[in-house]
């Protein structure tokens, strides 16, 4: 489980090596993050290893993801807040 209060502003450390890929263009958060999803989504890192689960043989769930699928095993009620792009 990953905790908000503890998330570090990403956006805010990179902003400056990302301004140097782009010829020092002003670049705003907004931009980075379609940055991201239109170029180069299938280049980040997870943010945890997989751990692979026989329930979804196509791919290698996340850590959160199982915790997911456990509860629907047990027909219990659950709330998704995730990162974009984590799955």
């Amino acid at each position: 489980m990953i905790h908000l209060e503890n998330i570090v502003d990403v956006f805010n450390e990179k902003k400056k090596y990302m301004e140097e890929l782009l010829n020092n263009s002003p670049f705003d958060q907004e931009k980075w993050y379609r940055f991201q999803m239109k170029k180069i989504n299938s280049r980040l890192p997870r943010c945890q290893e997989g751990i692979p689960d026989s329930r979804v043989p196509d791919f290698i769930p996340d850590n959160w993801q199982i915790e997911f699928l456990d509860a629907v095993d047990k027909q219990q009620s659950i709330i998704i807040v995730s990162l974009t792009a984590s799955g």
